[in-house]
C-alpha cells in the first residue's frame, strides 16, 4: 500500500513539475514574441497620420470627440463613410478620450493590439497542435511578417480592420478548440456569444 501511495506521489510531483516547466516555457515564448513584436514596429511610435483615410475617420471627425455611453449607441445605428463599423469607432473614440490628436498614441494601441493577437495565435496554434516550437515559429513568423506592416503602421482604413477581426478570429477559434478539448457547453456559449457579438460590428 505505501509503495503504490510512493508511486502515486511521484507521479503528482512529476506531473507538477512538468506543468511548471510549461509554464515557465510558456512565459519565455510570449516574452520573446511581445519582444520581437515590440521591436519590429516601435519606430511607428514616432509616424505622423497620413492624408489618406486618417483625415476623415479620425483628425478630422467629429463623432469620437465624444466618449459616452450614449454617443457609443449612436455608433451602433448609423453608418459612416457607407460602412457600418461601430467598433472601429468606439475604438478611435476611446483612443481620442486618451491621445486627443497626438498620432504616437493611436500607433501606440496599434501595436498593442498586434502584440495581443501574436500572443492569441501562439496559444491558439500551442492548443490545438501541441506542439510548442512550431506554434512558437508560425506566432513569430505572424510577429514579423511584412504583410502586416501596412496594418500596424496605419492608423486606419486597414489597419483597425484587420487587428480588431484577427483578435475576433483568434479568440473564437480559442474557444472553439476548448469546446473541443472539454466537451462542454460553457465554452460553447461563449463562442456563440463571441460570434453574435462581433459577426457584423466589423467592417
Amino acid at each position: 500500500m505505501s509503495k503504490q501511495f510512493q508511486k502515486t506521489n511521484q507521479k503528482q510531483k512529476k506531473s507538477i513539475k512538468q506543468a511548471r516547466n510549461k509554464s515557465y516555457q510558456n512565459t519565455w515564448i510570449i516574452f520573446i514574441l511581445t519582444l520581437c513584436s515590440f521591436f519590429i514596429y516601435y519606430k511607428s511610435f514616432s509616424f505622423s497620420f497620413v492624408a489618406f483615410d486618417d483625415s476623415v475617420k479620425v483628425y478630422e471627425n467629429p463623432l469620437i470627440t465624444i466618449f459616452s455611453l450614449s454617443q457609443i449607441g449612436k455608433f451602433f445605428s448609423m453608418f459612416v463613410f457607407h460602412t457600418y463599423m461601430p467598433l472601429t469607432l468606439v475604438t478611435y473614440a476611446a483612443e481620442y478620450s486618451m491621445w486627443q490628436l497626438s498620432p504616437q498614441g493611436y500607433h501606440v494601441t496599434n501595436v498593442l493590439i498586434h502584440i495581443l493577437n501574436v500572443v492569441l495565435l501562439y496559444i491558439f496554434l500551442q492548443k490545438f497542435s501541441g506542439k510548442t516550437k512550431a506554434a512558437f515559429i508560425a506566432a513569430l513568423l505572424f510577429a514579423v511578417h511584412p504583410l502586416n506592416v501596412e496594418t500596424v503602421a496605419w492608423v486606419s482604413n486597414a489597419a483597425i480592420y484587420y487587428i480588431l477581426r484577427s483578435s475576433y478570429y483568434h479568440c473564437t477559434h480559442t474557444f472553439y478548440l476548448a469546446i473541443l478539448i472539454r466537451r462542454g457547453t460553457y465554452w460553447f456559449h461563449w463562442d456563440v456569444f463571441c460570434y453574435r457579438c462581433f459577426q457584423n460590428l466589423l467592417p
